[in-house]
């Protein structure tokens, strides 16, 4: 086996380990921090922060969309990847696309949530679909 083939089959089993543990990650109940504001019994505001997972209904219904979309977006990477093991060089456009628009959205949480609802999993997880999509451009430029 060639040294080229050899590095694009290891880039993409490591890419297919990253976003397994990503999927895991955001399966994790306390993966997902939505901060609330309530009330004491002072007439006082103070901001209440509560956890949940990516897949979590609750959090659309809040208006948080863009974790469940990046999950939704894991869960599809990880089905193409199964794909691209029986077939080498189809949907690999596909398989550059999906890792970087669902680390995008994954990143939209942490930025405007404020610094009270970051959790270390929800960092970790958009950084490990940021490390697939630059997987993924490497191998789009080893391959054939």
């Amino acid at each position: 086996m060639e040294k080229e083939t050899r590095n694009r089959i290891a880039i993409v089993i490591l890419s297919f380990v990253f976003l397994t543990i990503a999927l895991v990650l955001e399966i994790i109940p306390n993966s997902l921090g939505m901060v609330f504001a309530m009330q004491n019994e002072f007439n006082e505001i103070e901001p209440v922060v509560r956890y949940s997972s990516y897949f979590d209904v609750f959090a659309i219904a809040y208006a948080l969309y863009t974790p469940f979309l990046s999950s939704l977006l894991t869960v599809a990477s990880i089905v193409l990847f199964i794909i691209r093991i029986f077939k080498p060089y189809k949907l690999r456009g596909v398989c550059v696309l999906l890792p970087l628009i669902a680390s995008i959205l994954s990143s939209f949480h942490l930025f405007f949530s404020g610094s009270e609802a970051v959790t270390f999993s929800a960092i970790l997880i958009a950084s490990l679909l940021f490390t697939v999509f630059v997987f993924n451009i490497l191998d789009f430029f080893l391959g054939k």
